[in-house]
């Protein structure tokens, strides 16, 4: 006797099962989803409120009313005219792909994305937004895809003929420059006079740095043409620490080094009559913690020099010089300036101080001194063991173990993009004043450093003073001021 065969009920058991499952899926996927999108729009919410709570919105407001009514009215329409021309994008990709969206849903979505491409970036609104707009519009994922890449390319396309138009106009204007100051043909140079109105500004430019030396990048930058443009580098410009004077006419506002630093040398040419420079950085977390993630940070007091250093404090300061061609009363003359970049590392210096070293060869160079007649110099000193190994290599290698140096950082942190502007000051306050800054928190030299660190200030008469910044990417910077008297 034989046991029934059951393969023939079988099928029909599996397929009730799988709707079962399907059926189940189905019934709590878009619950999932629908809960997904409403903790994202909460989290929206609350960072959006968060962020609000920080803000002195009685400041905003005084700030709004300050501006004159066609100022504001100026900005509104090109905000406007910025979203309405991104709303324009899609309706490229709605004529490559042929969907039959019509033209006012691709623009409000392409509007809705901005927004949030704007404020969370452009992987949530310039491409999950689309997806999922476009998706609950009807459209399939392959034509959502052609239309996204269509739009970042006309987007990025865009940027690149801007760029090109603006690097060609400079490229005019540094002709023009070369026309007015160069002869060309008979070797000779040809000093016109160039009116500054007719760059459409007045003789004052301000260059405004956040990197690591952007300020002694400034001062380079500035000197550089103020004293001769036909020459090329500066030899002695006057650098004086006053308030810009009224008749100084209108001026232009020059941010972080790169390209504005390109514009800074075209107007100054144009003008030549002064510069502000200056080097500003504040506290923020982002900036607390990326310099403890490259384990650059001590949890320590910051020690320069110190045989237990362990890393760097960070501190926020502002700090703005006035250079000028010339002057009645300066507070100090820039001789000489040295620039290198030996791109060694991203974050840590060329272990021997190669890049430093031609840095300050270069400042000696341009003022036409020998390094016997630098009285002190302020060291970069930022008090983590890479660093300061690197510079006094450096130092030894250039000035040998007998000029006094000192790095100031013990007392007030690195100040980041604001700290060669706040050092230069101090070298300028100790030509002044005949003093010669000790280094802080110096409790046990390191006896692998060979440089002269003073641990007590000293009175003395100086000639000449030195002052090191150095940044990430072994971007070095050396400044050398000489005593106005």
């Amino acid at each position: 006797m034989s046991l029934p065969h059951s393969h023939n009920a079988s099928p029909a058991r599996e397929r009730s099962a799988s709707a079962k499952s399907k059926t189940s899926a189905q019934s709590w996927w878009p619950w999932v989803k629908r809960g997904a999108t409403a903790l994202f729009f909460g989290l929206v919410a609350w960072l959006l409120v968060s962020q609000a709570r920080t803000v002195d919105w009685q400041e905003v407001l005084t700030s709004l009313k300050a501006y004159p009514l066609s100022v504001a009215g100026i900005a509104m329409i090109l905000a406007a005219s910025s979203f309405m021309l991104y709303s324009c994008f899609d309706l490229l990709g709605r004529r490559y792909t042929g969907h039959t969206l019509g033209a006012a849903t691709v623009m409000t979505v392409t509007f809705v994305s901005y927004v949030f491409n704007l404020n969370l970036g452009s992987l949530v609104g310039g491409v999950a937004f689309r997806y999922r707009l476009y998706s609950r519009l009807g459209l399939d994922n392959g034509v959502i895809a052609r239309v996204v890449t269509m739009s970042m390319l006309t987007n990025w396309l865009g940027y690149m003929l801007l760029g090109g138009l603006l690097f060609f106009w400079l490229l005019e204007k540094a002709e023009l420059y070369r026309h007015v100051h160069h002869h060309e043909g008979d070797g000779h140079d040809h000093h016109h006079q160039f009116d500054a109105q007719q760059a459409g500004r007045g003789g004052l430019s301000v260059l405004v740095g956040d990197g690591i030396h952007n300020f002694c990048d400034g001062v380079i930058t500035a000197a550089a043409f103020l004293a001769d443009p036909t020459l090329g580098w500066v030899t002695a410009a006057a650098v004086i620490a006053h308030e810009i004077p009224q008749e100084a006419g209108d001026y232009i506002v020059l941010l972080n080094a790169g390209f504005s630093r390109g514009k800074a040398l075209l107007y100054n040419v144009l003008s030549g009559l002064a510069a502000v420079v200056g080097g500003v950085d504040s506290l923020c977390m982002t900036t607390l913690y990326g310099f403890k993630s490259l384990e650059l940070v001590s949890d320590d007091i910051c020690r320069p020099w110190d045989a237990t250093r362990s890393g760097l404090s960070i501190g926020e300061a502002a700090a703005f010089a006035l250079v000028e061609r010339d002057a009645d009363a300066p507070q100090a003359w820039l001789l000489g300036a040295g620039e290198s970049s030996d791109g060694h590392h991203m974050s840590s210096p060329h272990p021997e101080g190669a890049g430093a070293a031609a840095a300050m060869r270069a400042a000696l160079a341009q003022a036409g001194l020998q390094p016997a007649d630098i009285d002190h110099l302020n060291l970069h000193g930022t008090g983590t063991p890479g660093n300061d190994a690197a510079e006094d290599k450096a130092v030894v290698d250039v000035f040998g173990t007998t000029l006094p140096c000192s790095s100031t950082k013990g007392y007030t942190g690195h100040t980041l993009g604001a700290a060669g502007g706040v050092e230069a000051t101090v070298a300028m306050l100790a030509l002044q004043h005949g003093f010669m800054p000790a280094g802080l928190n110096v409790h046990t030299p390191d006896p692998q450093l060979h440089a002269l660190y003073l641990r007590q200030p000293r009175q003395q008469r100086l000639r000449a003073v030195a002052s090191n910044s150095f940044g990430f990417g072994g971007s070095n910077a050396s400044l050398i001021f000489g005593a106005a008297s």
